[in-house]
């Protein structure tokens, strides 16, 4: 029997979402490739689990449609629940939008930008077209809506993973007032941002707002996301759903996160200021252009030698960056996670010394 035949075509066209595993090593190394909150407290985050832990009986279900979440954030954000859709990840809750809204249609990305926008839509069959921003990661808001006529979602991330973009209020506004169909803006990284527009929703029924708590609060290894949503949308959006995709432990720990945040505050803080210093410290790198960011991360491009390699030497001395040089307006780019300060002078120092070297 052959089982390719059987596989629905579409799949057959996709690749696998390949990210590389930094596994624990006996020797010490800086994971600076993945924009995980290195900044917030380990100790206090691990607490927070112990707490959880005793408050959860594990041979239970957890709480439906993720319900204990749903009723966390809902008052935290002082909207009603049914604004509100949680799931394991917002990589999930992406996937039922592309479920939803998508299907065989065409969608709008927005590049260049975070790969799992057009690995959903692909997924289903769907046609997932790129429309690449300016060369200093602007939008033509004009030309944006003339390329979506007939999509039926377009996906916008702000701030933009990898290049740090937080589009303006009136670009985003514009765009969902203008479009005909669901705008999805993707604020996983708004909290190291000058704003959010997470209220949005709640003006336009077709904008769908994806938070995230893995890079803010960090807890990328409980999977766990929302979304801010219209009740229109919450309607179809919700039906799609599994009732029990997202854990037990995982929404008692958003609970507490969400009970005590002003620690997780003081973390965001302590990054920005974080993040503007290795700019500037990356400003005066000759051979290295680093630009504007408002997430958690830095990207710069480099000059002096390949970023693939740079990336490569940077690792042999156990510091972790991602490279993003296949992206297109990336050649030659490198995306930096921002750490706490000892963590980020010892990759200025490692970055110094090897562009020294090259010359």
């Amino acid at each position: 029997m052959s089982v390719e035949a059987y596989v629905n075509p579409h799949v057959k066209r996709l690749s696998r979402y390949e990210v590389q595993e930094r596994r624990v090593q006996a020797v010490k190394v800086y994971k600076l490739d993945a924009n995980e909150n290195l900044v917030l407290d380990e100790n206090w985050v691990r607490s927070l689990v112990r707490e959880a832990v005793e408050k959860v009986d594990v041979r239970l279900y957890p709480p439906i449609y993720a319900s204990k979440a749903v009723e966390a954030i809902a008052e935290f954000l002082g909207i009603s629940r049914r604004n509100v859709i949680v799931d394991n990840g917002s990589d999930s809750i992406i996937d039922l939008i592309a479920k939803c809204f998508v299907g065989q249609g065409r969608a709008l990305i927005v590049e260049p930008t975070f790969e799992m926008y057009r690995f959903y839509v692909e997924a289903l069959g769907g046609l997932a077209e790129s429309f690449y921003m300016n060369e200093g990661f602007t939008i033509n808001v004009d030309e944006l809506l003339e390329r979506a006529e007939g999509a039926k979602v377009v996906f916008l991330a702000s701030p933009n993973n990898p290049t740090g973009t937080q589009h303006p209020r009136e670009v985003i506004e514009a765009v969902a007032e203008e479009f005909d169909g669901i705008v999805v803006v993707d604020e996983a990284y708004a909290d190291f941002g000058d704003f959010s527009l997470w209220d949005l929703p709640l003006r336009y029924d077709n904008v769908i707002v994806l938070r995230s708590f893995s890079k803010v609060a960090g807890l990328a290894g409980l999977r766990i996301g929302y979304a801010v949503v219209s009740e229109k949308v919450y309607n179809f959006l919700s039906r799609l759903q599994s009732p029990y995709s997202v854990n037990s432990l995982a929404q008692e720990v958003l609970q507490l996160v969400l009970s005590r945040w002003d620690f997780v505050k003081k973390a965001i803080e302590e990054i920005k200021i974080e993040r503007d210093f290795v700019i500037r410290e990356l400003m005066v790198i000759n051979g290295v252009k680093p630009y504007h960011s408002k997430a958690n991360f830095v990207l710069f491009r480099v000059n002096a030698m390949s970023s693939k390699e740079l990336a490569e030497r940077l690792a042999s001395m156990g510091i972790y960056v991602r490279e993003r040089d296949l992206k297109p307006l990336l050649e030659n780019c490198i995306r930096v996670t921002i750490g706490p300060r000892s963590v980020n002078r010892l990759f200025l120092n490692a970055l110094r010394s090897l562009l020294k070297i090259n010359r």
